[in-house]
């Protein structure tokens, strides 16, 4: 479900999860995009509560993304970088929510009974 989640260009470097808290590290493209991580882990039913511990910006691109190729051709090539770009990166931790198993419950009538 986290691929919905996180927005375009956005990375999880490091993720753990232990006892029903899971942490991981993140890089977004900007602040925008960590506010929508936000709002959707916090629409999620069994995420119980969220933290982000750090928060820093960042110079340069996230490896893997078009920005990060294209920054990396421009160094190749020696081309003046006007703009340079950057990013955020953060820790995110969140308690989720124990399961909520599924119960149906059969109505029963009874016909008769004592007189």
């Amino acid at each position: 479900e986290m691929e919905q989640i996180l927005p375009k260009d956005t990375v999880i470097d490091d993720f753990s999860s232990t006892n029903g808290i899971v942490e991981f590290s993140v890089k977004a493209p900007n602040k925008e995009a960590v506010a929508d991580i936000i709002v959707a882990m916090g629409k999620l039913d069994y995420v119980q509560s969220f933290s982000i511990p750090s928060l820093s910006e960042e110079e340069g691109a996230i490896e893997g993304t078009e920005t990060h190729a294209a920054l990396m051709d421009m160094i190749e090539n020696e081309e003046e970088i006007e703009d340079m770009p950057s990013y955020v990166e953060f820790d995110f931790s969140c308690v989720l929510a124990e399961p909520v198993e599924e119960t149906s419950e059969e109505a029963t009538t009874e016909e008769g009974g004592e007189q």
